[in-house]
């Protein structure tokens, strides 16, 4: 089952689209080219066709929680995370703040 937390991440760092060619989804990237200030971009990680269904949809894009590469879930807080939020993989930034971490 899926924490309000989790579910607001995924509402936040994914999206799908409807195109002519069918469902894209887009999962939001962060990037921090400088301290305190990131930057976002839209990246595709996935398709559908065009003919799937609202559910389909949504369970694609709670899908894309499991993949490793996109969120993390941290060690110490246990909550999901886009990796961009991650100090490493085990860390949040969140919780590595906590400890004196500065950004």
């Amino acid at each position: 089952m899926m924490t309000r937390q989790a579910r607001r991440v995924i509402a936040e760092f994914t999206r799908a689209r409807l195109l002519p060619e069918g469902w894209v989804l887009e999962y939001r990237q962060l990037e921090w080219p400088h301290p305190a200030e990131p930057v976002t971009h839209w990246q595709v990680v996935g398709k559908l066709p065009a003919s799937a269904t609202e559910l389909e949809v949504l369970q694609a894009r709670k899908a894309l929680a499991d993949q490793r590469e996109l969120f993390q879930v941290c060690t110490r807080c246990h909550e999901l995370n886009p990796t961009g939020w991650m100090q490493n993989l085990q860390i949040c930034q969140g919780c590595a703040a906590e400890d004196g971490a500065e950004y």
